[in-house]
């Protein structure tokens, strides 16, 4: 594989990773990005996780092969509880999506490095209460 497709597994495997150990159970259900995926109609609640990458820059010059890349994108988990039955689950949950990326970088080559994470309230979306976490991430590719 790819650096990209390197940096977007490291990405998908730190967040169910952090996850499965931390959220509080039952454990809601992750709709992975590139699945299909319909909500049980008996979850309380569930969590959408996507990568976008951004622009990369050339960080470095010298002949083709041997130039470093740095490429940005953003991971976007978006939290559905229930909506009526209050926020202290969709609030804990936004909690384990934080931690699953706060002060971390992870892999090697290429190493994912993790910052300026923001929650974002969204509100009502039909059935459900809808929070969103965005993470900025980079890493440095070598081509």
């Amino acid at each position: 594989m790819g650096a990209r497709a390197d940096a977007v597994d490291l990405i998908f495997g730190e967040f169910n990773t952090v996850w499965a150990a931390n959220a509080p159970a039952p454990i809601p259900v992750i709709a992975w990005e590139d699945q299909v995926f319909d909500p049980p109609d008996t979850a309380d609640s569930w969590v959408r996780v996507s990568v976008r990458h951004g622009d990369g820059d050339l960080i470095t010059m010298g002949p083709v092969g041997s130039r470093v890349w740095r490429n940005d994108g953003v991971v976007i988990v978006q939290i559905f509880t229930r909506s009526g039955i209050g926020r202290e689950n969709s609030d804990a949950l936004a909690e384990v999506a934080i931690l699953a990326f706060r002060g971390k970088s992870v892999g090697v080559s290429p190493c994912v490095r993790f910052r300026d994470i923001k929650p974002r309230e969204i509100g009502p979306d039909g059935p459900w209460y809808q929070q969103n976490i965005t993470t900025s991430f980079e890493y440095d590719e070598t081509a």
